[in-house]
């Protein structure tokens, strides 16, 4: 009798901590899988372990490693959508690439972006080009990482997939973003119009 009421507690005992890590888990999370409201008026940008990109050229055929930080401001949300403003910066090149986003989150968190290269008014709209990325939202160490997968280019390609990361007030990314050590507001700040695809 003693031992079984011994393996009625521990059973009690251990449901009870798997009730409290499930709590924990779910506060961890932050918010609900499928309330994606909370994106607006966010800044994302690349960790330090997902800065690693692909350049292939063609004449001759070539791929090397490159590093890529980019940063997303997502301005706003409605309905599932989002828009706002991205800046990248590849380790081969000297300057900045300036583009607007905008891009869909299902309930579920699939996520699909476009970035279109900011130009003058009066450069033909058939010359914008246009990238599209996919990716998912992801938990990690208990906060939400959109997984983004991208190829972009012309006369080469850039491949990429990386983690980005919320940047936060307070955080070390406000100071100096992996890859640049640029403080975030000041690489956001080197595209500060809507007509110049690229900057110095």
């Amino acid at each position: 009798m003693k031992r079984a009421w011994l393996l009625v507690m521990l059973a009690g005992l251990i449901l009870t901590a798997s009730s409290t890590s499930l709590r924990q888990a779910g506060a961890d999370s932050r918010v609900p899988r499928g309330d994606w409201s909370w994106l607006k008026n966010t800044y994302w940008y690349v960790p330090e372990e997902s800065l690693p990109a692909v350049e292939t050229t063609f004449d001759p055929v070539t791929h090397q490693l490159i590093s890529d930080q980019t940063v997303w401001h997502i301005e706003d949300f409605s309905g599932g959508y989002f828009w706002g403003k991205e800046v990248v910066k590849l380790s081969d090149n000297a300057q900045y690439l300036c583009m607007q986003l905008v891009g869909s989150i299902t309930p579920q968190g699939e996520i699909q972006m476009t970035f279109t290269f900011t130009l003058p008014p009066v450069a033909p709209p058939a010359l914008n080009l246009k990238v599209s990325g996919v990716g998912k939202m992801q938990l990690v160490r208990g906060e939400w990482q959109p997984e983004m997968q991208m190829t972009t280019g012309v006369s080469s390609l850039v491949t990429h997939w990386a983690f980005m990361k919320q940047c936060r007030p307070g955080e070390a990314c406000n100071h100096a973003l992996p890859g640049v050590q640029i403080p975030l507001q000041a690489f956001l700040g080197v595209c500060p119009c809507a007509t110049e695809p690229l900057c110095p």
